[in-house]
């Protein structure tokens, strides 16, 4: 968690000026201080994404800053139900996305919330700006607290209500078959909507492992942001 901090504003000055004595110093740079966030767009800064059937995965285009991020929830239908937004976060150079989709160890958890149907913007205010070149976004079903107080997560993909029928993307009638082929036009409602691929691991994941589509509602993240002027930590065991 150390490496995600963001280091104080005279801590970075002093290390700014330590780099360049002798030399013409950027106030910029040397006072991070007095550089405003901005609100960006996640999908503006993000060099790379990938999905899983319930986590976003972004890498940056460049080593941010982040004091928080904004969640804009639309075409929300009831079947969303409750969930539990997890921000997590890795503060790497060149780091791979492929690989860190594959190794839970490498993310820090940094911020929690509850999401509800009813919503339409969600705020994550971080309670220590952290600095990352990478985030990823997991919609876990909320906890429910089980004997002993342990926390125990509730229902599947989308805790969907029992209402929310599954419906062929083609017609939109209902598919009642348990494979998922509409008998009216022979298409599979297990399908994603929009790139037509299908998690066969995982038929009622929230997302689509391959583009992220949600059929659930449609999330926009902005990050309250700015660039970061922390260097790198040297590991010498590389060198």
């Amino acid at each position: 968690l150390t490496s995600l901090l963001a280091p104080s504003p005279s801590s970075a000055a002093s290390s700014a000026l330590a780099l360049d004595a002798g030399r013409s110093v950027c106030l910029q740079c040397a006072h991070p201080a007095e550089r405003p966030y901005a609100l960006m767009r996640l999908d503006s800064v993000r060099a790379e994404a990938k999905y899983t059937d319930s986590c976003y995965l972004a890498r940056l285009t460049r080593r941010l800053q982040i004091a928080a991020v904004h969640v804009r929830v639309s075409e929300s239908r009831r079947a969303l139900g409750a969930r539990t937004l997890k921000v997590h976060a890795v503060n790497a150079a060149g780091a791979d996305l492929g690989a860190l989709k594959a190794d839970e160890q490498a993310w820090v958890l940094v911020h929690t919330a509850h999401i509800t149907g009813g919503q339409s913007e969600v705020r994550l205010e971080l309670p220590t700006p952290l600095v990352a070149t990478a985030l990823k976004i997991e919609y876990a079903p909320p906890e429910a607290v089980g004997p002993g107080g342990a926390s125990v997560a509730r229902g599947g993909a989308a805790s969907a209500a029992p209402s929310d029928r599954l419906q062929c993307p083609r017609c939109s009638r209902a598919v009642t078959d348990r494979h998922g082929i509409c008998k009216h036009c022979g298409d599979n409602a297990y399908q994603c909507r929009q790139c037509r691929n299908i998690n066969y691991d995982k038929l009622d994941a929230f997302l689509c492992n391959e583009c992220g589509y949600c059929k659930h509602a449609r999330f926009d993240f902005s990050l309250k942001a700015r660039t970061s002027v922390e260097a790198e930590a040297i590991d010498r065991k590389s060198t």
